[in-house]
């Protein structure tokens, strides 16, 4: 396997892996936003209102596919 190969496989499963486990867990906190993590963006946006306030979780995903916290 190519490392090409190799770096877009291990996208995939972060993507697949943060569909699975983060969006159930922003959905029982009443974040609404996309119903998965796909290849098409790297930034998802999650939004929820508190009363007068809203929530924002931006979820950024590095050009190259590593996890990185802003």
């Amino acid at each position: 396997m190519s490392e090409r190969e190799t770096l877009e496989t291990a996208r995939g499963l972060l993507r697949d892996e943060l569909t699975a486990a983060l969006l159930p867990e922003l959905r029982r906190l009443g974040f609404e936003g996309p119903s998965r993590i796909d290849g098409r963006t790297n930034v998802c946006e999650f939004s929820r209102r508190v009363g007068d306030v809203r929530h924002v979780l931006t979820l950024q995903l590095e050009k190259r596919g590593l996890p990185r916290f802003v």
